[in-house]
């Protein structure tokens, strides 16, 4: 195990090519295929680096490594040693080490203020630096990240309250914890990442970090074939979509004179959109451990915090084709990148507003999978959008069902969906605020 100038424990390990080839395998047999394939002079090192639930792992001043006390410590901290940052190719305002993630979940968000927007959930095989490391802006000086990546989940939450100041110190005097109640979904990550420590948690991301001599070789128009099963890792982004879906929204807004209804909710309609096509993230219910230590907070929260309700905790989560489960947004914790965790309307009701997101998603998807000028125009200019419009099915749900017709109750969201089952202990959480204004995304 590596370790700092002053001595602390870095969870880093150096591995040889040979070492790492096993560990590749398992994520990609294509790229391991194309490193065989390089003369055996070139076949450098990876560096694995494990990272306790919530550590940082990249933000705007750089990347981090992991500390065995489970806290990590920037790249260019004098304290980490300089043959470990030449090894990663780290060179301060100009280039990225290239990360690949071996078996866990991490998030790339965007925070600002009371506000987190999930932006990509990298799972095991998916890769991040590229971009930072290949691209340069006009100005020739790589473009700043404005997403910060943490190990797991950072937009993971309990749907019931756990605000109780008595119930909280509870398991504050038990773990000896220093976090105050969480007030809202946005702080409740604090206290499940202390707890994580605390507990001793054995929950690990590993990331495979590419020494620097991969990156020089990446840039060596002599081997395409590797290049390719390094970007093939890259997950999708939407920026390049950006422009022909917003078209497209616009002309059907101005076609169904939409534009009258409040911004918000049509910008949340947009985004429905975008969950659709894999291109965001919605939520889903925990049912594996894959974004965070889930059975550990749980037990905790079950048996120590003595929580009425059952310990569902929802997590950021793309849709899958694959398995066909549903993914849910709420108009009352919104996380697109323009909204704002309020009431879209604080004059009406968030039941009122979801009838109102309900008639513009149903006025898009008619226009966007219709035999109209401006359905045709989409399958040349916006191929994803009528892909995502064609196959998306939408409900709407809200304690206040009664008012509106095509709006469902909240409680039928354990029928319907096995996450949500409780057992004969505890009761659904049926009056969360995430569930409030709820809207189930089907493809």
């Amino acid at each position: 195990m590596l370790k700092t100038t002053n001595n602390q424990l870095l969870d880093v390990e150096e591995l040889s090519c040979e070492e790492a080839l096993p560990i590749l395998t398992k994520i990609s047999p294509e790229l391991v295929k194309a490193i065989k394939d390089l003369p055996e002079t070139h076949r450098y090192p990876f560096y694995k680096a494990s990272y306790h639930f919530g550590a940082q792992i990249v933000d705007q001043k750089g990347v981090y490594l992991p500390l065995s006390n489970g806290t990590s410590i920037l790249i260019n901290d004098p304290l980490v040693p300089q043959p470990l940052k030449n090894g990663l190719g780290y060179i301060a305002g100009s280039s990225y080490p290239i990360g690949i993630v071996l078996n866990k979940k991490c998030e790339f968000y965007l925070q600002n203020g009371e506000k987190i927007t999930p932006y990509i959930m990298l799972k095991p095989g998916d890769i991040f630096g590229i971009s930072k490391t290949f691209t340069k802006n006009v100005d020739d000086t790589p473009s700043t990240c404005f997403w910060d990546l943490v190990a797991g989940a950072r937009s993971v939450f309990m749907l019931a309250k756990i605000s109780s100041n008595p119930q909280h110190t509870l398991i504050k005097r038990k773990y000896g914890l220093v976090s105050r109640p969480p007030t809202n979904y946005l702080n409740q990550w604090q206290v499940f990442k202390e707890l994580a420590i605390k507990t001793d948690s054995d929950w690990r991301a590993e990331i495979l970090f590419l020494d620097n001599k991969w990156i020089d070789l990446l840039k060596n128009s002599d081997y395409v074939a590797l290049r390719a099963q390094i970007l093939a890792l890259n997950p999708p982004e939407i920026w390049h979509h950006q422009p022909s879906w917003d078209m497209a929204f616009g002309k059907i807004e101005n076609a169904r004179r939409l534009n009258s209804y409040p911004s918000d909710i049509l910008d949340a309609a947009r985004h429905l959109f975008n969950i659709v096509a894999g291109l965001f993230p919605g939520f889903a219910p925990s049912s594996d451990e894959m974004a965070a230590p889930i059975n550990l907070l749980q037990e905790i929260y079950a048996n120590v915090y003595e929580l009425e309700h059952a310990a569902i905790i929802m997590e950021p989560a793309i849709i899958s084709v694959n398995d066909k489960l549903p993914l849910f947004y709420s108009l009352n914790w919104p996380t697109s990148p323009k909204s704002v965790p309020k009431n879209l309307d604080n004059k009406k009701s968030v039941v009122y507003n979801l009838s109102i997101l309900m008639d513009i998603v149903e006025n898009y998807q008619i226009d966007l999978t219709s035999e109209s000028d401006i359905m045709n125009d989409l399958e040349v200019r916006a191929p994803s959008l009528w892909k995502a419009a064609s196959q998306a099915k939408f409900s709407f749900y809200d304690n206040e069902y009664e008012k509106y017709m095509g709006i469902k109750d909240i409680a039928a969201l354990q029928d319907e969906d096995l996450r949500f089952a409780c057992d004969n202990k505890s009761t659904f959480p049926s009056y969360s605020g995430f569930l409030k204004g709820l809207v189930k995304i089907s493809v």
